[in-house]
């Protein structure tokens, strides 16, 4: 059987961790549990943790080096070392001195105990993975600031996230529907700056109630627009979000993603009637649409404004006749000739 012991904080004071002779047997099991209103030290948890394979319940005094991180963390002293089980109650107010904690090691610390850990800091940053997990986590208080029984981590609500990458990935993009699900998880602003390849998402849009298209990338773009999500390129240009539309798209998703950002936007036009690609925005510049036009005829001045909209070559083999003035087949057949229409 295992004995639950209520231990007082002041016992918490003795060394536990020097060797002595034993006066009492039959303890390497308790369960303990320190008197309702106690609190201890990290220290004191620790010398608890590794003297009984039974459960601790405690809570860490919310004070000085206590409520830090990279304390609660230590590799050789920190909570939860021996037994990930015990319901440890712990305050992160900061990671060696800093507001902005790392995901990662909120996690790992989240992994040590069954305890709620509460954050009062005001950033989190890691990798998106990281980010997602610590959300998921997060619960906040209800109106009356009570937190739901089980809850693992509350206080994220309201945090700055700050997306990186780890070091050397060559894939810096985010998925819109990541960034959608952190944009929901707090309202404080989601960094993005790191994630120079901008936003990657599925080109099919859908249509709302109100007949607008709509879709999670259309989605993340508004919110970095209106400063809920914050995107610099490496130019400093706010809101210049590079994004990769994933399938075919119409010529009416590509507009309304383009239209979203300043960014370059990388997609394959699902239509090629030269009816549909003349209505491509005019204003925008820059694009890496692959366009295949399936008409046999076109006009020469309309097949340049559509060259000069995208990157990519165009495809003009379904062609069997152009028309226009002497200066707009030229300027075609110059950029035929360069390997751009």
């Amino acid at each position: 059987n295992i004995l639950t012991c209520l231990v007082e904080n002041s016992d918490f004071d003795t060394d536990y961790t020097t060797a002595k002779a034993r006066t009492i047997t039959g303890l390497d099991d308790v369960a303990v549990t320190p008197t309702a209103g106690q609190t201890a030290t990290i220290a004191q948890i620790f010398g608890i943790e590794k003297l009984t394979t039974g459960l601790v319940t405690a809570t860490v005094t919310a004070a000085g080096v206590n409520q830090g991180l990279d304390h609660l963390m230590d590799t050789s002293t920190g909570i939860g070392l021996t037994n990930p089980n015990n319901a440890i109650s712990v305050t992160v107010d900061d990671d060696a001195g800093s507001q902005t904690i790392s995901a990662a090691s909120l996690n790992t610390l989240n992994s040590r105990t069954s305890g709620l850990i509460t954050v009062t800091v005001t950033g989190v940053t890691g990798t998106t993975a990281d980010l997602l997990t610590a959300f998921a986590a997060n619960v906040a208080p209800d109106a009356n600031g009570n937190i739901a029984a089980g809850a693992q981590i509350t206080g994220l609500q309201a945090d700055t996230a700050t997306i990186t990458f780890p070091q050397g990935a060559t894939d810096l993009t985010i998925s819109a529907t990541d960034f959608n699900t952190l944009d929901a998880a707090t309202t404080g602003a989601i960094i993005a700056t790191a994630a120079t390849g901008g936003l990657t998402g599925v080109g099919a849009m859908t249509t709302d109630n109100a007949g607008n298209l709509t879709s999670p990338v259309l989605t993340a773009l508004t919110s970095i627009g209106t400063n809920q999500g914050t995107y610099v390129d490496a130019n400093g240009n706010a809101g210049a979000v590079p994004v990769t539309l994933t399938g075919p798209v119409t010529v009416a998703e590509a507009n309304a993603i383009a239209g979203a950002t300043t960014g370059a936007v990388t997609a394959t036009i699902s239509e090629g009637t030269m009816a549909a690609l003349t209505t491509l925005t005019g204003n925008e510049t820059g694009h890496a649409y692959t366009i295949t036009v399936t008409d046999t005829t076109a006009d020469a001045g309309q097949l340049n404004t559509i060259n000069g909209q995208t990157t990519v070559a165009v495809d003009l083999s379904a062609l069997t006749s152009i028309t226009g003035d002497h200066a707009e087949l030229t300027t075609l057949f110059a950029a035929n000739n360069a390997n751009t229409p």
